[in-house]
């Protein structure tokens, strides 16, 4: 469980880090490219490329904050309040490469109840295909651990 709040954080962290550098970078009005222009082309050449970093940097935060941030910060009060989604199922594929090593692995699991398949990705060893596995998991970002496992 201790796993998930640092897979949880992490992120967030990192990225709000990188907003305030970014808003530091565009309230100090700093430039990307520090060469000093030697001529006019050259100092026309270095602004059009300043648009284009600064261009791609602001669109490079926003999209990192829809597919990154947004579900990180949704799985927050699944973590802090301990009501983690749970489904049971049988694995129907995933990592089990050094399976004896414990590492992340995504596994694929056929949830009982529901009949979808989900998605997840936990730090375990040794899940192997066909086993029978009970798992807690965030919903937006599909990190979780397994509570049981066993063959049926």
């Amino acid at each position: 469980m201790s796993t998930l709040y640092m897979y949880t954080f992490m992120p967030i962290v990192f990225l709000i880090v990188v907003t305030a550098m970014w808003l530091l970078h565009k309230v100090k009005k700093t430039k990307f490219i520090k060469n000093k222009p030697t001529s006019e082309h050259e100092k026309q050449k270095y602004k059009k490329w300043e648009k284009r970093i600064e261009i791609t940097a602001t669109i490079g935060l926003i999209v990192v904050w829809i597919f990154l941030g947004i579900p990180h910060i949704l799985d927050i009060p699944y973590l802090v309040t301990g009501n983690l989604k749970k489904t049971m199922g049988t694995v129907t594929a995933g990592d089990t490469v050094t399976e004896k090593k414990e590492i992340d692995r995504l596994i694929c699991i056929a949830d009982e109840l529901s009949g979808k398949k989900i998605y997840v990705s936990c730090h375990a060893e040794g899940i192997h295909k066909g086993e029978f596995v009970v798992v807690k998991y965030l919903p937006h970002t599909e990190r979780g651990y397994i509570v049981a496992k066993g063959n049926d």
